[in-house]
């Protein structure tokens, strides 16, 4: 008899064949019904009744489309015995009353190689009466809300720091902002017009929405001229490009505001990082490279941060912990943890700023994950989500 693999998807049950057929990607999908009344933060489980193969499930290969047509971005969780795909609800929840469908492409795959024929999908409406929760304070005229993460933050009468000083604010405390004018925002302060510099503030959009209007640099590192570790005929430089690109697209979907620093072979100087991330007022950093190392036996991901900079360096650590504890949970590399280290580009930068090593070029299964274009997927969906993690805390 020929062996199937089986998956149970809801209210449907997806089937691999053992000949390792692939569908067309425009093949048709195989309906798994529907359901009403999720909740708004709907957790799915997908179970198989074999281990499957990480790398292939990812945001790109198991994802969710609105009534609008646009795609979500949801991470995924596999469970120890490879069975169990968890589908997280997305960073800014689903909407109530509106409708949904989740997508499993054709082409996930069993650690043996088994491939479905045809992709599934089960569609799905939110309860109405759900609520999202609202945290946020009431102002109708803000814009923006910003957190303060610095211990003390001078309130200023102009955007300027020459400019007199009306007061202060604390660590923890959340302000009104009006308007944001490069690395400024308006604000009031016992009734009068007021500046904070927002390098020390976490803003949260009025929409509720996490990442809604941030400005955000990820930074592929080396490029051009400069190839970077070079392993097997491969160079790093390569390798970070399209794991930036993915990372960029993932952010825009959550409304963030995406500076690349190289969407191309191209070189450019640290220094020159540094100055294209503060020409945007960037709110955050991050640089994405890969490690080598003359032991093959060193493997895995970390993740630095600088403690030697003039400002956010705990929000800099939180933010390198944050991208590292998902590069070894949702991507399942070694975690070799968060380090302290004063490279350049985030040394440099005075916004929250991380360095991430994806994995060593040396160690023949890392360099095998860093050239496969579905871990490089797997790779961004991590990163993704240790931004939106950074953010959530």
């Amino acid at each position: 008899m020929k062996k199937m693999l089986f998956v149970w998807l809801a209210l449907g049950i997806v089937l691999f064949s053992s000949h390792h057929v692939l569908a067309a990607e425009g093949s048709d999908w195989i309906d798994s019904g529907e359901k009403e009344d999720v909740s708004i933060d709907k957790e799915w489980a997908i179970t198989f009744s074999e281990p499957m193969d990480r790398g292939t499930l990812h945001s790109d290969s198991v994802y969710v489309i609105d009534e609008n047509g646009e795609r979500l971005f949801l991470s995924t969780y596999l469970s120890d015995d490879r069975k169990q795909l968890t589908v997280e609800p997305p960073a800014d929840y689903y909407n109530p009353g509106e409708s949904y469908t989740l997508y499993i492409k054709s082409d996930v795959k069993s650690q043996q190689g088994y491939a479905m024929k045809k992709g599934y999908k089960l569609e799905f409406t939110v309860d109405p009466k759900e609520e999202k929760p609202d945290n946020l304070p009431n102002d109708p005229d803000a814009e923006y809300f910003g957190t303060v993460t610095t211990e003390v933050l001078r309130v200023r009468a102009e955007s300027n720091t020459d400019s007199e000083i009306l007061g202060r604010v604390y660590k923890g405390e959340v302000i009104p902002v009006y308007d944001v004018e490069g690395f400024w925002v308006e604000s009031e302060y016992e009734g009068q017009t007021a500046y904070l510099h927002k390098d020390y503030l976490k803003l949260r959009h009025v929409s509720g929405k996490l990442l809604e209007g941030l400005n955000i640099v990820i930074d592929a590192g080396h490029g051009g001229s400069d190839p970077g570790a070079s392993e097997n005929g491969s160079n790093e430089k390569d390798i970070l490009l399209p794991v930036t690109l993915n990372v960029g697209e993932r952010l825009e979907r959550l409304g963030a505001n995406v500076i690349l620093t190289r969407d191309e072979d191209k070189f450019l100087s640290l220094d020159q990082r540094v100055a294209l991330s503060r020409s945007y007022y960037n709110d955050l950093f991050v640089s994405i490279h890969a490690n080598i190392f003359s032991n093959e036996n060193a493997y895995g991901a970390e993740t630095y941060y600088s403690d030697e900079k003039g400002s956010n360096v705990e929000q800099g650590y939180y933010l390198a912990q944050d991208i590292q504890e998902q590069m070894a949970e949702l991507a399942e590399m070694h975690d070799r943890g968060v380090k302290e280290k004063d490279f350049r580009v985030i040394y440099k930068n005075e916004s929250p700023a991380a360095l991430l090593e994806l994995g060593f070029m040396s160690n023949p299964s890392d360099y095998e994950k860093l050239m496969s274009s579905d871990y490089r997927y797997l790779f961004a969906d991590a990163i993704t989500q240790g931004i939106i993690d950074y953010f959530k805390r």
